[in-house]
């Protein structure tokens, strides 16, 4: 029993990450100019194999700074500010403090379109508060691929998260690995002449899996998903300030054994450059 509550509060704390709106791996300020990001994230697991099974619900506040310290790299850092709530208990506190640099591979602008490439390194420190961290030093490499053509955007996120590569959970739970493939489209709409109003809805198209996790050299039979989410969403741009929004929704997902499964998730945000 102890081992099942072990799982599923790792799950439950387990974040997934989607194109656009909601991944922050885009977010590119130019040189020694700055991002300051803030969301707010209402997201929950139910369990399915009861009616009345058992339920987690979240708030998620993602505080995100994001600096332009050269021409071709970007350093991130982002604290969560997280509020469950499981039944009658309520927890409160800090999630892991997750640092990332991005490198520009390729960066092509001509006069119809932009194309860029960038490699991604990220780390997660086990710096949060219990029940909110996984205790573990979390390394995510991947890459972030940008194409503007015209009012059209698209963007393509890959990042594979080596969990547990350091540290050890107080449960002896050795997390497993998460692979997310995340893609997004775009349309901007201009409201006013010179186009420092506009509009942009977005669909993205996210994917991950991750993989069981392990106690003792075992696989544990009650771990481990995969899930497929389309995610309409809309933001507001008016200058160097953006209102964004975003209802993430599971159009399909697998859980091994019975873990819960993941609900909508609504996404509030605003992000400013200066």
């Amino acid at each position: 029993m102890r081992i099942r509550i072990a799982v599923f509060l790792l799950v439950a704390v387990s974040s997934l990450n989607a194109a656009g709106i909601s991944i922050d791996n885009g977010l590119t300020p130019p040189l020694d100019r700055w991002i300051i990001r803030a969301q707010v994230r209402f997201l929950g697991r139910k369990s399915s194999d009861q009616p009345n099974g058992q339920e987690i619900n979240n708030t998620v506040v993602p505080l995100v700074v994001v600096y332009g310290l050269r021409p071709n790299l970007t350093l991130l850092l982002r604290q969560t500010v997280m509020y469950r709530e499981s039944g009658t208990v309520e927890d409160s506190g800090l999630g892991d403090l997750f640092l990332m640099a991005k490198f520009k591979v390729i960066r092509i602008n001509i006069q119809h379109y932009t194309f860029g490439l960038a490699a991604t390194l990220g780390l997660e420190l086990p710096s949060g508060n219990s029940p909110f961290t996984s205790d573990t030093w979390n390394l995510n490499p991947g890459f972030f691929i940008t194409f503007r053509h015209g009012v059209w955007s698209e963007d393509l996120s890959t990042v594979y998260s080596l969990n547990g590569f350091a540290g050890e959970a107080d449960s002896g739970i050795e997390p497993g690995d998460r692979l997310n493939l995340d893609y997004a489209v775009s349309r901007q709409f201009a409201l006013n002449n010179d186009f420092t109003i506009s509009l942009a809805p977005v669909v993205e198209l996210s994917y991950s899996k991750t993989f069981t996790s392990n106690l003792a050299g075992y696989r544990l039979p009650n771990s481990g998903e995969s899930l497929l989410f389309i995610s309409p969403g809309i933001k507001l741009i008016i200058g160097s300030f953006i209102l964004e929004a975003l209802v993430q929704t599971p159009v399909w997902q697998h859980q091994n054994g019975n873990l819960p499964e993941r609900k909508k998730t609504v996404l509030l945000g605003t992000r400013l450059l200066f």
